[in-house]
């Protein structure tokens, strides 16, 4: 599946300790036109690496093993910047009360980005 778009300054961010899962994510990040795709290994990782000034990421792709205080506060500064956010494993009401989506592993290349899409098309 060839899904390029035209991004001008997007940002993918992908939050996983798992490089082999991370190298996934950012190759299909990738499909849709994410040149700049940043992985992190934790949520405190990122948080660190976030700054107010930096533009925000257009869409993050998070996998924690526990939702921490730096998981919750990683979610809630995406959000506040806009970012489109998809949590992979985990509760799915967790994903919706945090007003990202909910990708269940395992999955597909095709189910990866047919979630990127849907995520893109509503955000």
């Amino acid at each position: 599946m060839t899904v390029r778009a035209i991004i001008d300054q997007a940002i993918g961010m992908v939050i996983t300790p798992n490089f082999v899962e991370a190298e996934d994510i950012s190759d299909a990040l990738r499909r849709f036109g994410f040149e700049n795709v940043i992985h992190c290994r934790s949520a405190d990782q990122a948080v660190d690496l976030l700054s107010p000034d930096d533009t925000p990421p257009t869409i993050a792709l998070m996998s924690f093993h526990e939702v921490d205080a730096d998981a919750e506060r990683l979610l809630a500064m995406l959000h506040a910047a806009g970012s489109l956010q998809v949590l992979i494993n985990g509760d799915a009401s967790y994903a919706s009360d945090h007003n990202a989506v909910f990708l269940h592993r395992p999955y597909s290349d095709q189910e990866l980005d047919r979630c990127i899409a849907d995520v893109m098309a509503a955000g």
